[in-house]
């Protein structure tokens, strides 16, 4: 798997580099980013959704309105999504996906990513290789008490925990 996926990054990488007055680059890419699109909406939907559940409640954005939880709306939304999809297709695709989205979020300036969940997609990616048996309620349970104890990236980009208030 690791190997496709190197292939398929590698193939792609040079297919943006090509160009054709830009029209072949910005073709390609709205595909590629309308394919990555449906593949993790239903799992980003379902992290989104869990986390207006436990951190709540969340606007019609489903945007969380209890602003003393954003940092663990946040974090739960990305742990799990990264669980979820580690679960699905393995560490690697997960990681890799993570990092695609906030490349996308920033413009694809890097200076620009948010660290903060990056780190927090790599909590989650190894919560879902090490619970790989685990169903999505269980997972999601299990997010939600590391999160309470503060094991998550905050606004600090430290754990939550260790955060001086």
């Amino acid at each position: 798997m690791k190997l496709l996926f190197e292939n398929w990054r590698s193939f792609r990488e040079e297919t943006l580099q090509e160009s054709v007055g830009g029209g072949i680059k910005k073709v390609f890419k709205g595909v590629y980013d309308a394919a990555i699109d449906e593949i993790f909406m239903d799992i980003w939907n379902h992290a989104t959704n869990r986390a207006c559940v436990w951190w709540g409640p969340c606007n019609k954005a489903r945007i969380t309105t209890n602003h003393k939880y954003d940092d663990h709306f946040d974090a739960h939304k990305h742990i799990l999504a990264a669980a979820m999809f580690a679960q699905k297709y393995t560490a690697e695709p997960a990681r890799a996906a993570g990092i695609y989205r906030e490349l996308y979020q920033s413009s694809g300036n890097t200076a620009k990513m948010d660290m903060m969940d990056i780190k927090n997609n790599d909590i989650g990616i190894s919560i879902g290789v090490k619970y790989s048996d685990f169903d999505a309620k269980a997972l999601d349970s299990y997010i939600y008490r590391i999160i309470k104890k503060g094991e998550f990236y905050g606004q600090q980009d430290i754990l939550k925990k260790d955060e001086k208030k």
